[in-house]
């Protein structure tokens, strides 16, 4: 059933069995689970079925960190959430990912990785993937074309990533949920207040408005916030009229750690021998997958390094390449790995550098956040329409980051020349750790963190059920629940989370 907030007549008041806000990946799967469940579900939803410039402006806040884009572009606002624009790729976040690492501080989930795995086939199926293996080899039945650079696989793999259509969540799933006879979805629903009961353990009622002011309130069972990293952790700092610190926010820990993959081009891959790299170019008309170079596991924690991947695509070198023009010149230094490092070994240059033609792969990074408590939401003292404080984003990276960019780029230089197939160059700021950031860093607009979760309610906002520390019925879905950020695309990985959270809440209701 679907409902318009903003055509009903004002004061509604309705009753159910659970009420989820947020109708975007993380929201909208748990809904569609929940069709055949026999219970009263409630979807809110901020915006109408198609795009609109007054609801996306809700979306506005600052930054003040690391230089970011501007928050509104970053989520779309109205059913389907950002699944509206995003890319489709899908690859799970990886077992390192979930363990404790002594190099990597306030790491290690509250469940395990195969927990968390076996999600992932009903998360797959939601995106429209198959989820036969994310095992390259088994994956691939092509060998002949798709063929992965002959590395050490205890150092650097091959990362699969598979394609979804990708599937717009608005439009795939609008029909069964506005048919649903147990479902209903209202639009222009924006949240506006949580309400406690008076020992503030327990949500008693929300409330939502539309820009024309009209207004709903929805007694439930269980509420579940699905809006968002950023949106999740505004509406709790922004709740604080029984808690003055804000719902869930006993231990000051709503908002901070914001996680973002840090994405840069930095380098060139030169490759001595001709081969097909098909593998790690995509296709979206003819093969729904492709690679990226990830360095392992093992690698990982023997240079104590964070998750980073690298996107490969041609950038053909004509004729041959003079050596000499990575040697350092007066007043400039050179960065390229074999220059740089191990000079003894690594600035011979093979015998065959005048002769043979080396083919060029631009490098493409994308790479883990640590986990940083001073990476943070806070709220502006400016308001938006309906008069919730617009969020404040202070994304913040670490020597962390850093020092994985050159550790990974060293550990990558060093196996290329080791397997005798190529070499790598590294601009200066890879290398040389004084320097900044390049302004070429962005992000992969993914959004993680702000409401982390840990089984310890000093060390994260909900625990290992996503359900909000000292509230029993609030629960928080989708990637603001992650601990730690690992490299993967983080949509198919919320969506398998989200979907462990619907199966505990049925064991519950």
């Amino acid at each position: 059933m679907h409902r318009d907030l903003a055509t009903l007549p004002d004061q509604n008041t309705v009753t159910c069995d659970l009420c989820i806000v947020g109708a975007g990946a993380a929201g909208i799967s748990m809904a569609i689970d929940w069709l055949k469940a026999g219970k009263k579900v409630i979807l809110l939803e901020a915006g109408g079925f198609e795009f609109d410039v007054e609801t996306q402006a809700l979306n506005n806040g600052t930054n003040i960190g690391q230089r970011y884009y501007a928050l509104p572009a970053t989520r779309l606002r109205f059913f389907g959430g950002t699944t509206m624009h995003w890319g489709g790729y899908c690859t799970p976040l990886d077992p390192i990912d979930f363990e404790t690492r002594p190099y990597v501080p306030h790491s290690g989930w509250p469940i395990s990785y195969k927990e968390f795995a076996s999600f992932l086939p009903a998360a797959s199926k939601m995106v429209e993937i198959d989820d036969e293996t994310w095992n390259l080899d088994t994956y691939i039945a092509d060998k002949e074309n798709y063929v992965p650079l002959d590395l050490d696989p205890s150092v650097f793999y091959s990362k699969l990533f598979k394609f979804s259509p990708p599937t717009r969540f608005g439009e795939k799933y609008r029909k069964a949920l506005v048919e649903s006879t147990s479902v209903t979805v209202y639009t222009h629903a924006n949240l506006t207040d949580i309400v406690l009961n008076e020992a503030g353990q327990q949500v008693k009622k929300v409330r939502a408005k539309s820009l024309n002011g009209n207004t709903l309130t929805v007694n439930a069972d269980h509420y579940v916030l699905a809006m968002g990293a950023i949106q999740n952790a505004r509406m709790l700092l922004a709740n604080n009229k029984q808690h003055k610190q804000g719902i869930g926010n006993h231990n000051d820990l709503v908002g901070r750690y914001f996680m973002e993959h840090p994405e840069v081009k930095a380098g060139q891959i030169f490759l001595k021998k001709p081969q097909s790299m098909k593998l790690y170019f995509f296709d979206y008309l003819k093969i729904k997958m492709y690679s990226e170079l990830a360095i392992a596991e093992e690698a990982q924690r023997a240079h104590g390094l964070l998750n980073v991947t690298a996107a490969l695509s041609p950038k053909e070198l004509s004729g041959d390449w003079a050596w000499i023009n990575t040697l350092p010149r007066e007043g400039k230094k050179s960065y390229d790995f074999w220059m740089k490092s191990e000079k003894k070994v690594l600035a011979r240059p093979p015998s065959d550098v005048d002769t043979r033609k080396y083919r060029t792969y631009q490098m493409q990074i994308r790479m883990e956040q640590s986990p940083n408590p001073n990476s943070r939401i806070t709220l502006d003292s400016k308001k938006d329409r309906l008069g919730i404080p617009e969020p404040v984003l202070n994304w913040q990276l670490t020597s962390l980051e850093r020092n994985s960019i050159k550790g990974m780029y060293t550990v990558l230089g060093k196996e290329l020349i080791r397997s005798g197939i190529g070499r790598l160059h590294a601009p200066d700021w890879v290398f040389d750790t004084s320097l900044q950031w390049p302004d070429t860093l962005g992000g992969g607009w993914h959004h993680m963190g702000t409401t982390r979760m840990h089984n310890d309610p000093k060390k994260g906002v909900v625990d290992a059920n996503c359900t909000v520390h000292g509230i029993n019925n609030l629960h928080i879905a989708g990637s603001s629940c992650f601990t730690t950020a690992g490299s993967a695309n983080p949509t198919l990985s919320l969506i398998a989370l989200t979907l462990r959270l619907s199966k505990h809440l049925k064991q519950h209701l």
